[in-house]
């Protein structure tokens, strides 16, 4: 019943499902439909057809993500997709089964997920996790800043080799270094050019001559706005400089909106962050797939002393998580350790609460408080201790 999509006829078909489900895309543009069929190449696409007909599918990404400085294998999914008439059979849950056990033999560890509703994926383990900040400033906020006289702009072109070594460069060096973030493949800049053909990108670099910053931006004559959709700077004087490539544009545009981690404090900084307005969007969530492995390659905190806690973690949809765990803790690695049984449980709770947990999405007190996790309380601040400060953010979406 499940079935790799792998054939061009097989692609076509998920396009138009996926254009009909998310409204995305113009379906009869062949640019449209060329930057779906090029990304098929590298994602396994999933699907269920009856009758000839394919009413369910999944793309999944085979992505790689920083996790505290560590790269893990990570799947990144998107297009879940029932047609209309199949909707509410249940044949999603046996995708992600499918996919779950494709991972496994994978290796796969992690996976992320853009959902169009948190509660329906919550019901296969993934958890809320990252959040989209949007900062809007009106041309005059904008204008008040200081003008950086120092150093170059240079629209990116995207046949340019240099251009793209610089561009790769800088987020090589900022953003990719995020705790949470993409480590992006060659195919995967690819496909952010080709889908967003309206995007601008500016680098600018000092007075040597290197790339210390960029910026990802769209323009909207319509109601006047200036859009940043990524900004990557090194230093204090590459983000002043791309402020001021922003101030340039205040002759032609009423309203600046930056989307960002809400974890850069850089709004604290301006002379009236009062006059600025902040949101906040829920964006993509997070599974641990090998909770095992997972542990193995976590960084947790050097200690001196050697920690040891039971958990018991419940995971309906993956069952090799789906057990009671020995957690020992030496010199900052972790090991797991199936147990039969245990005179007392520290911390228990879903993959789900375990993955806030240790992604530091959400800390283990907040989790206790919510009873997303039951336990006693110093056992649960031991482990909180033992796991990394930085909070997660993820640049992209898929």
């Amino acid at each position: 019943m499940i079935q790799k999509l792998t054939t061009q006829k097989q692609f076509e078909e998920s396009y138009l499902i996926s254009s009909y489900a998310f409204l995305s895309g113009n379906i009869e543009s062949p640019a449209d439909r060329q930057v779906f069929y090029d990304k098929c190449r590298f994602t396994d696409n999933y699907g269920i057809y009856e009758d000839e007909k394919l009413t369910n599918q999944l793309i999944s990404h085979p992505f790689q993500a920083n996790i505290f400085g560590i790269t893990m294998s990570m799947g990144g999914i998107a297009d879940v997709v029932s047609i209309p008439e199949k909707r509410g059979e249940g044949k999603n849950r046996l995708l992600f089964e499918k996919l779950f056990e494709d991972y496994r033999k994978t290796k796969t560890l992690i996976s992320y997920l853009a959902p169009f509703s948190h509660r329906f994926y919550r019901n296969f383990g993934y958890a809320t996790a990252f959040e989209d900040q949007f900062v809007t400033l009106s041309k005059y906020e904008i204008n008040k800043l200081t003008s950086e006289k120092k150093g170059t702009f240079k629209l990116v072109d995207w046949q340019s080799p240099k251009d793209l070594q610089d561009l790769k460069s800088v987020y090589r060096s900022t953003l990719e270094k995020e705790h949470g973030a993409l480590v992006r493949s060659d195919w995967w800049w690819d496909y952010i050019r080709a889908h967003y053909p309206k995007r601008f990108t500016v680098l600018s670099y000092n007075d040597e001559g290197s790339p210390e910053g960029y910026m990802m931006y769209e323009l909207n004559g319509s109601d006047s706005t200036f859009s940043v959709r990524e900004l990557a700077f090194q230093t204090y004087f590459s983000f002043s400089k791309l402020l001021t490539y922003m101030k340039n544009h205040t002759g032609s545009y009423d309203t600046f909106i930056i989307k960002s981690s809400p974890h850069n404090q850089w709004t604290t900084f301006l002379d009236e962050p009062a006059f600025l307005e902040k949101s906040l969007s829920a964006s993509l969530m997070v599974r641990i797939i090998l909770l095992e492995e997972f542990i193995k390659q976590f960084p947790f905190r050097l200690t001196s002393d050697k920690y040891s806690l039971i958990l018991d973690v419940t995971d309906t949809h993956c069952p090799w998580n789906n057990h009671l765990w020995r957690l020992t803790i030496i010199n900052g690695t972790g090991k797991l350790t199936k147990i039969s049984s245990a005179d007392n449980v520290d911390i228990a709770g879903t993959i789900e609460s375990f993955t806030q947990l240790f992604l530091r999405i959400v800390s283990g007190k907040d989790l206790l408080f919510h009873e997303k996790i039951r336990g006693n309380k110093q056992s649960i601040d031991i482990l909180d201790s033992l796991i990394p400060l930085e909070k997660p953010y993820a640049h992209d979406h898929f």
